[in-house]
């Protein structure tokens, strides 16, 4: 069992039914997984949302991602307060502003909703600005440098 489940996993139920929070939660680890190996997509980001629904909706399914072996450091480095990569952190804000902008400038007419949509973009690059960045990549720390072969002196 992870550590960070002590105490025991406790059920937080939500206003939102249990079948849409395990459908957004399994749909943000699909996406997530996907973030893995696409670049330009965000891991961290899809698989918070999940553990968010995975914590309000099953233990299973939360205990699950926690323990993955693949999934499952991007999410408890995260909760331990090991961090976000930084990586992680310059696509999540890139693609954040990316789609708000896009959406403030061409899709959406309404002044009043323009502010709201670039505050949320405001306020989510502040969130994701403030969690500290992780050097090391998910799973463990890098092992040592390799030395420069030694020249040969003939």
């Amino acid at each position: 069992m992870v550590e960070l489940l002590e105490p025991a996993f406790e059920y937080h139920p939500s206003r939102i039914p249990r079948p849409v929070l395990l459908g957004l939660g399994w749909t943000c680890v699909v996406l997530g997984f996907l973030g893995v190996f696409i670049p330009g997509m965000p891991t961290t980001t899809f698989l918070l949302v999940s553990a968010w629904c995975f914590y309000r909706s099953s233990e299973r399914a939360h205990t699950w991602l926690l323990e993955n072996r693949l999934l499952g450091p991007y999410v408890r480095d995260f909760l331990s307060g090991k961090g976000m990569p930084l990586r992680s952190k310059v696509i999540a804000i890139s693609i954040m502003w990316l789609t708000c902008g896009s959406s403030a400038v061409f899709f959406v007419q309404a002044l009043w909703a323009k502010a709201l949509i670039l505050s949320c973009a405001v306020i989510g690059t502040i969130v994701v600005v403030r969690v500290r960045p992780r050097a090391t990549p998910p799973g463990g720390a890098p092992g040592p440098r390799p030395s420069p072969p030694a020249a040969d002196p003939l």
